[in-house]
């Protein structure tokens, strides 16, 4: 049974979980045309922790449009950062390595849609920090994951929390028939 285990990405998985943009002067020589400063912005994209791939323009307006366009012809990621891929944590961002793998009870399609169940397995691992997955998502809480090595939810180490805050309630019930700019 445990042969239909598959590795699943988190829906929000990012191929990039880092890009750095960083303006180099350079000091230009030349008997022609004269000496002067110059720049140019290097990008650089990476991936858990693992610089991908590197990029540069002639300056910061260049950089910011041309990534979109970067980003759409994307590489596929080499090898060796797939095998770092299986040893790290799944939450986007995190470059910690994996200690504990959940299996999805169910799977959800992009929607949050309940799918069919298949006779695979889909699992995702983590770290001691994101193994607690709360209960928000449908597919991607704790209690939709089983736990398959001997750390879940409450072996979490993770200390840091963001409340939300309340920002009130808009009633849109009630027609504003008051004149355009005095309402």
């Amino acid at each position: 049974m445990l042969n239909n285990l598959y590795h699943k990405r988190c829906h929000n998985y990012e191929v990039y979980d880092k890009l750095s943009l960083e303006v180099v002067p350079r000091y230009k020589t030349s008997e022609l045309s004269g000496d002067e400063w110059r720049i140019s912005v290097h990008a650089k994209w990476f991936f858990k922790g693992v610089l991908i791939k590197e990029t540069t323009y002639h300056d910061m307006q260049a950089a910011l449009m041309m990534l979109p366009g970067e980003w759409l012809n994307e590489v596929p990621i080499p090898g060796g950062i797939l095998a770092k891929e299986r040893q790290s944590c799944d939450q986007p961002g995190c470059s910690q390595k994996a200690v504990g793998r959940l299996q999805l009870k169910r799977e959800t399609d992009a929607q949050g849609n309940w799918l069919e169940p298949t006779s695979l397995m889909p699992y995702r691992q983590f770290c001691l920090t994101h193994i607690e997955r709360g209960d928000c998502s449908r597919e991607d809480c704790d209690d939709n994951y089983i736990p398959l090595d001997k750390v879940a939810a409450p072996d979490s180490q993770n200390v840091e929390e963001h409340p939300s805050i309340f920002g009130g309630v808009l009633d849109l019930t009630e027609e504003d028939t008051s004149p355009p700019g005095e309402g």
